[in-house]
């Protein structure tokens, strides 16, 4: 295939260096990554502290699996490039004559993409900025990573490969408009307990760490954070990107194989970037609501992310006494990676505007719907399913667990 790389050069992120989580290892084995980050000896601190919900500080395990890895996002970035180029990819400056392109990635980042591809934000968690700044090391904190959360928000400590510590303060976008940024960062570091009260006095720079995810009725693949940023609490921002550009790739493949399918294959992509973006925020939020600390003392930082919990948590109720599937749900399909580099279609469901699915809670949806083709309680159903080939594997707790998340979701209704 013949592939165009249009755009500005691009020298990295703000931040000098990005970290990876242990679970990142899949991915960068998968792209033949693992050798570049090796190579590098791009790995993460040897430890790695957190004060979360309590004064205490605690500390992860701490063996080598559990490091992580540490990569320097300038080179890796000219990394890729090269690698692109290595594979025949052309690359132009912006705007380089591929408007008529048979498919169009729009990888251009938290920048805003051109005008033309009619992109807007279709959701967001609260606002956040990050405020950082570079100091000295510490010699007791010199090998770990570390996270704090204060009134303002969370500081987090970053020893990076030049001797020096890269000390981010993750704050509410609103309250730093209020008070300003030096009266935001001065009550933080008063505030911090661990390496983080060694914070310079003054802020080398700020950017905005909003989690949201875009939209386009554009036939193009918004990809990695021009389709959707997560939370910097998860420190899953750079493999997010990764894997959202391996996902583009695989449907942009279909899509030459299979142009019929185009419209399809394209909101696929979309529905991908909204479920990521959506269990993210369901995930970072939960993890908010665990600090409790600050609640009614005005924080501004954990009200909003406090709220915003409550808002996207589904309320719990009991099922009902009798259960079907819901009357409008349609038949749909997903698409699954396959031998060869492109997806295939699998029969699913979907429920309204909701991305199509196939499986809740690791259960196939087709079969839970085979067991309530006639209205049953839950005794009843789960009766029925220890005697079917298609739950042999899976405990009670776990039909039950997707009888729950089918419920919530709609997909089960009572009858």
């Amino acid at each position: 295939r013949r592939v165009v790389l249009s755009g500005r050069a691009r020298s990295g992120s703000v931040l000098p260096e990005e970290t990876l989580v242990p679970g990142a290892a899949a991915l960068l084995e998968r792209r033949d990554l693992q050798g570049l980050v090796a190579s590098e000896r791009w790995f993460g601190t040897r430890r790695h502290g957190i004060r979360w919900g309590s004064t205490a500080l605690r500390w992860r395990p701490t063996d080598a699996g559990a490091r992580g890895f540490q990569v320097v996002r300038r080179d890796l970035d000219r990394a890729l490039t090269q690698r692109a180029v290595a594979a025949g990819v052309e690359l132009r400056s912006s705007g380089g004559g591929v408007h008529s392109a048979a498919v169009k990635v729009v990888a251009t980042g938290k920048s805003a993409a051109p005008p033309a591809f009619g992109v807007s934000t279709a959701d967001a968690l609260p606002g956040t900025v990050a405020l950082f700044a570079f100091g000295e090391s510490v010699a007791e904190f010199s090998d770990a990573t570390v996270i704090e959360a204060v009134p303002e928000g969370w500081w987090w400590w970053l020893p990076i490969r030049s001797g020096e510590v890269c000390i981010t303060l993750f704050a509410d976008a609103e309250d730093v408009a209020n008070r300003g940024r030096a009266a935001v960062w001065a009550s933080a570091r008063r505030a911090g307990r661990g390496p983080s009260g060694t914070a310079p006095d003054d802020i080398h720079g700020a950017v905005v760490a909003t989690p949201r995810r875009r939209a386009t009725a554009a036939p193009v693949l918004l990809t990695g954070d021009a389709a959707s940023s997560i939370d910097p609490l998860s420190s899953q921002g750079l493999e997010k990107a990764l894997g959202s550009a391996e996902h583009a790739a695989l449907v942009a493949a279909t899509i030459l194989e299979r142009p019929d399918d185009a419209d399809e294959l394209r909101q696929w992509h979309a529905d991908w970037e909204r479920g990521l973006f959506e269990a993210h925020a369901r995930r970072t939020l939960a993890l908010y609501a665990e600090e409790r600390r600050f609640v009614e003392t005005g924080a501004v930082f954990w009200d909003r992310r406090h709220a915003a919990h409550r808002q996207r948590t589904p309320l719990a109720t009991d099922l009902p006494r009798r259960m079907r599937r819901a009357p409008d749900v349609i038949d749909a399909r997903v698409w699954h990676p396959a031998p060869g580099e492109v997806l295939v279609p699998a029969p699913a469901f979907r429920l309204g505007t909701d991305p199509p699915v196939d499986r809740v809670a690791d259960v196939p949806l087709a079969a839970l719907f085979s067991l309530v083709e006639e209205p049953l309680g839950i005794d009843t159903l789960l009766e029925r399913a220890r005697g079917s080939a298609d739950f042999f594997h899976l405990t009670a707790s776990q039909v039950r667990t997707a009888v729950e998340v089918a419920w919530q979701r709609g997909l089960v209704a009572s009858a």
